[in-house]
């Protein structure tokens, strides 16, 4: 990629230095573009030609320096400006600084066009610094807006597309979710779909979770950290720089969670809940193992995580008889961090280490209602928004599994058995929560951010949670005395 070409308004009223010091700045650095003054006036119209720096002496037939740049702090307050002058004295630097100047140089002294070429890399480059990160802001709290504004992944993938062809150069935005075994476009996008095996900057992405740029498109993946819900791909009119790219990928996250909002609020309002069934044929799994140890089927009645890198089961032999053997084989394989029989029952408590298909379902927003493993399956029931299949399917194909995974039809969950006290709006906040990961550890999403999805305050989401809390809590706890 070619290095930015840097626009200097170089400003004197001593026609011969202004001639010489162009030229010698160009001859040191071919990707300076120096505009010339010797005037006030003139200089002033210069500046609509939008420099990324001017270098102004002091003195001026019509003005002076320090006039200029009160001109130049009305477009723009940021701009790097130089001050030069061949009288300077300490009153007038500070006098400069004090004005705003960005920095001050002698004329005529030794190294004088090295000084000043240096100063002009050096504060452009801040410059540009600033100016992108102030972008990036910009785009990433537009982006976030977008949270409070649409109704459904169609109408935010068509303001996405609206916000950033009105920020950069484009030619083409797409965004895309993931199905089964591809991406589809939603918002209108153009292809409709993509295989997720093919090479196409998107899958890419959406594959590999990262950001992917080929000539004049870059791919980002729409994630949460937890979970990817598709991709997004921008196609610019020149090839863009590592600040952009860098900014994209900033998008894709801020995207991700505006998803997983909109992924849950339309399950919750819905009421749907896709049941899946999974199976994961690995001989080498530790339940697999201990299973084929045992010579038995073991019924899965719950899974959770322990922590960060650890998934806690509870188990049941199906064959009393083998219970025993496979509580030797989970307490023999390297893989268990620890197994608890569970009193005088069948059942058996384990926590397994490391990356497991359990956990990547977890990871990946289902909720596992129970499975079995058999000596050479691990079979899983889970409940997902539908959106969020692709997500799994892929998550599980990335670990290396060979995946079957069949989408069962569409659950309406029965209400819990203790939430009698509970209002309507109290459960449904309680289950927003729930599923968007407020109590988890790390925490899928804030207080904020799901208020903002159900379009409350983050004082009337946490009044709701803390009172739903008590009330549950209390339905539990005998009152005292």
């Amino acid at each position: 990629m070619a290095e930015a070409v840097t626009a200097v308004l170089l400003v004197d009223d001593d026609r011969r230095w202004v001639r010489v010091t162009r030229d010698v700045l160009t001859a040191r650095d071919p990707q300076l573009r120096v505009t010339t003054a010797t005037t006030l006036a003139a200089a002033t119209e210069a500046l609509l030609t939008a420099p990324d720096i001017v270098v102004c002496d002091y003195q001026l037939d019509d003005g002076d320096g320090l006039m200029l740049l009160e001109r130049v702090r009305e477009r723009d307050g940021a701009l790097p400006f130089i001050l030069i002058t061949g009288v300077g004295t300490e009153a007038l630097a500070a006098a400069a600084i004090g004005e705003g100047v960005t920095d001050y140089i002698r004329k005529n002294i030794p190294d004088e066009t090295d000084l000043l070429l240096e100063a002009i890399h050096t504060h452009v480059r801040r410059y540009r610094e600033t100016t992108a990160t102030t972008r990036r802001q910009r785009i990433l709290a537009d982006v976030g807006e977008l949270l409070t504004q649409v109704e459904d992944l169609d109408a935010a993938a068509d303001a996405l597309a609206e916000l950033l062809a009105a920020t950069f150069d484009v030619e083409a935005v797409w965004v895309g979710t993931l199905g089964t075994g591809r991406l589809e476009a939603v918002g209108g996008g153009t292809p409709r779909r993509i295989d997720m095996a093919a090479d196409a900057p998107a899958a890419t992405a959406a594959r590999a979770g990262t950001i992917i740029a080929r000539q004049r498109t870059v791919a980002v993946p729409i994630t949460d950290a937890r979970t990817t819900f598709g991709a997004l791909s921008v196609t610019f009119t020149a090839a863009p720089d590592g600040r952009t790219r860098t900014t994209l990928r900033a998008v894709g996250d801020r995207l991700g969670g505006l998803f997983r909002a909109v992924l849950w609020r339309t399950a919750l309002m819905e009421d749907g809940l896709t049941p899946v069934s999974v199976a994961v044929r690995d001989t080498q799994l530790p339940l697999v193992r201990a299973a084929a140890t045992a010579e038995t089927t073991v019924a899965i009645t719950s899974i959770g995580r322990a922590d960060a890198t650890q998934t806690a089961y509870v188990l049941t032999p199906t064959d009393p008889e083998a219970a025993a053997a496979f509580i030797r084989a989970l307490e023999a394989d390297g893989a268990v961090a620890w197994v608890q029989p569970v009193g005088e029952t069948d059942r058996v408590l384990a926590g397994i280490d490391g990356p497991s298909p359990a956990a990547r379902v977890i990871d990946s927003g289902g909720t596992i209602v129970g499975g079995r493993v058999d000596p050479t399956t691990l079979r899983l029931q889970v409940r997902l928004p539908a959106l969020a299949t692709g997500g799994l399917t892929e998550a599980l194909e990335a670990a290396g599994r060979r995946v079957r995974l069949r989408a069962m039809g569409t659950l309406s969950p029965e209400p819990p058995a203790v939430d009698a006290a509970l209002t309507d709006r109290q459960r449904e906040v309680l289950r927003f929560a729930y599923h968007g990961g407020f109590f988890e550890r790390p925490q899928g999403a804030t207080a904020g951010e799901l208020a903002t999805a159900l379009d409350i305050s983050a004082s009337t989401f946490l009044h709701h949670i803390r009172t739903a809390e008590q009330k549950l809590i209390g339905a539990h706890v005998e009152p005292a005395g």
